[in-house]
């Protein structure tokens, strides 16, 4: 008969699987999710378990319901994993993964705005990816870490901001506004995007989407028409954001910086 502990570290592996059959796919498990889900809840129910055990499965449940797209719930699960003891640098980065997988690019900001450069050096890359995909390019300092494609395109968005002399918080305004309308339009998370950034060129958010074309010239259309009626600054004539189809091999999210164990 297994262990507590072995059981519990089957369900992680699990919910692994899942974020991964997401990323790979582009598609949700819904079946597979409401399985883990109760699983994981009926594990709450024994009386042996620790409080970081307790803390890890509601970042769990965390993950879970919002791959599903139930966002506020990712709030509650996230707030009871911190209120018993989860690393606050796990939940802070798993709560702005979350949060733009469900568009919510402005509540992933506040949350990366929070962190800083005192962060273990192994998680620096992950705070400048979020910093690039938040809109953060103002701040985005060049980093050895990063790999030089990526790092390319941040520090050529950087310029363009610099010149313009604009708060790289309009940029975050406007994927906000976009990445909204993206999610309330598609039946999966927003798992993948790209960044392009020339100096004389402008900056170029891509948005990956698993839809028919005729699907992805419609979502295109929204987004254009929304942006047009809610922004008009100088920014607006160098900042573009689009949907185009989403391929296996597309660049992640950023992925939430902690894989739970068995604790």
């Amino acid at each position: 008969m297994q262990q507590p502990k072995s059981k519990l570290g089957d369900l992680f592996k699990e919910r692994q699987a899942i974020k991964d059959h997401l990323a790979n796919t582009c598609t949700i498990d819904e079946l597979s999710i409401e399985r883990l889900k109760r699983r994981f809840r009926e594990a709450l129910t024994s009386a042996t378990l620790s409080r970081m055990q307790q803390a890890a499965i509601y970042h769990e449940l965390a993950c879970l319901v919002g791959f599903q797209g139930r966002y506020s719930e990712v709030l509650i699960n996230m707030d009871l994993s911190a209120g018993l003891g989860m690393d606050p640098f796990a939940v802070a980065f798993s709560r702005a993964y979350l949060a733009l997988l469900n568009g919510r690019v402005m509540d992933a900001r506040q949350v990366v705005s929070n962190l800083n450069d005192a962060l273990p050096p192994s998680s620096i890359p992950l705070l400048r990816a979020h910093q690039a995909q938040v809109g953060m390019l103002g701040d985005f300092m060049a980093d050895n870490s990063l790999n030089n494609d990526f790092q390319q395109q941040a520090l050529e968005a950087k310029k363009i901001i610099l010149r313009l002399g604009v708060d790289d918080l309009e940029i975050t305004k406007r994927l906000d506004a976009a990445c909204q309308l993206i999610k309330a339009n598609v039946n999966h998370p927003l798992v993948a995007y790209k960044l392009f950034a020339k100096e004389d060129e402008g900056i170029l958010y891509r948005f990956m989407v698993n839809a028919s074309t005729r699907r992805l010239v419609e979502l295109n259309e929204l987004v254009l028409d929304m942006l047009l009626d809610r922004f008009d600054d100088e920014i607006d004539r160098e900042l573009s954001i689009l949907v185009t189809p989403w391929t296996p091999g597309d660049h992640r999210i950023s992925e939430e910086a902690y894989r739970v164990g068995v604790l």
